[in-house]
């Protein structure tokens, strides 16, 4: 019996010592990129949303930004924010491998913008929270929703 308490005790301790170091560890559990990561980080500019299904082109009526970043003081350590019409946004990277990117639940503040401008806040970050592909080229990052493509210059 003796034998049989100290073995359910070291497996305990073991259990615990394992649930610890991913614990101190955030990145354990991440399907992030960190080297796809790298050329993402910095500030982009909205250059224009196209729209798959009508082919039209959108232009953003004010100045919208995104910045990939590196957040260590986080346990989301992957992080985006930017400017959309006159609020802030921001948000969390799921996953980021290849050509494929998830993005968490994003939030903003809720200034008072204008209808158009919030319409347009509206439209960019669905389609933002949407992006499950993303694509550099010639110098442009693209992220690519169902129904749109976010198209960005430095």
């Amino acid at each position: 019996m003796k034998n049989l308490s100290l073995l359910f005790f070291a497996f305990l301790l073991l259990i615990s010592c394992s649930q610890e170091s991913e614990a101190e560890n955030p990145l354990a559990n991440l399907q992030i990129d960190t080297k796809e990561f790298e050329t993402l980080s910095g500030l982009w500019n909205l250059e224009k949303i196209e729209l798959l299904n009508s082919g039209d082109t959108l232009i953003s009526p004010s100045s919208v930004t995104i910045n990939f970043f590196f957040n260590n003081d986080s346990e989301d350590i992957f992080r985006l924010n930017g400017i959309v019409s006159c609020d802030l946004y921001g948000g969390k990277l799921l996953s980021l491998n290849k050509s494929s990117i998830s993005i968490g639940e994003l939030h903003s503040t809720d200034m008072l913008c204008s209808n158009e401008l919030n319409a347009f806040k509206e439209e960019y970050l669905a389609a933002l929270f949407g992006t499950d592909e993303y694509k550099l080229e010639e110098g442009k990052l693209k992220l690519r929703s169902e129904n749109e493509v976010l198209i960005f210059i430095r």
